[in-house]
């Protein structure tokens, strides 16, 4: 595949955990760590999610364009961030350098476990496009729902455990081990982990 590069154009749609969840997890009972827990939240949310997270998925519904320089010859177009939800377009150059959107008649999107994968439908052939590096860009939607109570509960103990130990160990060094997180994290998410190669 031509070289690609992602951005994430809109969400998540809601935050991971929310300020009471983090708060009971914590025992915290009291108002003043309210945004020192939202920071918290945010930091296991990016350490977890999407393009940087460990897990290579999507958590609560987000939307991202894939950007290419060309259509692949032979082989399909793969997304990343499973689940994907939906394509909602295939924006292109055309010879002219005018920009056109596919009609989604000629493609086929077939969505798995790792990923979802755009084919050409029998018969059909993909547009002759611009020399140009943003010559098509692929919009979808990914994420397990638009609450976050749909994610899987086994990711957002995960990011319950990471904000309680946060909030315990607020020092960049103590007595105890900052190398590994409580509880075998890393083990609860093993389950979840997408093996990602270059997209």
């Amino acid at each position: 595949m031509a070289e690609a590069f992602l951005t994430r154009v809109s969400g998540p749609v809601a935050p991971l955990l929310s300020v009471a969840e983090a708060k009971e997890h914590c025992r915290g009972d009291f108002n003043d760590d309210d945004v020192l827990l939202e920071s918290y939240v945010a930091a296991a949310t990016d350490m977890l999610d999407a393009e940087y997270g460990e897990l290579g998925r999507a958590l609560v519904t987000q939307t991202w364009a894939l950007t290419l320089g060309a259509f692949p010859a032979a082989t399909p177009i793969h997304l990343p961030f499973p689940p994907v939800q939906a394509v909602q377009s295939i924006t292109y150059y055309d010879a002219d350098n005018a920009q056109q959107t596919l009609s989604a008649s000629v493609y086929r999107v077939t969505v798995q476990e790792e990923g979802a994968r755009i084919d050409l439908v029998s018969g059909e052939s993909w547009p002759v496009v611009y020399n140009r590096p943003d010559a098509i860009t692929v919009t979808f939607d990914a994420g397990y729902a638009d609450a976050a109570s749909d994610v899987p509960e086994g990711i957002r103990l995960a990011a319950r455990l990471m904000v309680g130990h946060w909030y315990e160990n607020r020092a960049a060094v103590t007595e105890r081990s900052m190398a590994t997180l409580p509880l075998g994290i890393r083990a609860i998410l093993n389950k979840y982990r997408v093996v990602r190669g270059h997209i």
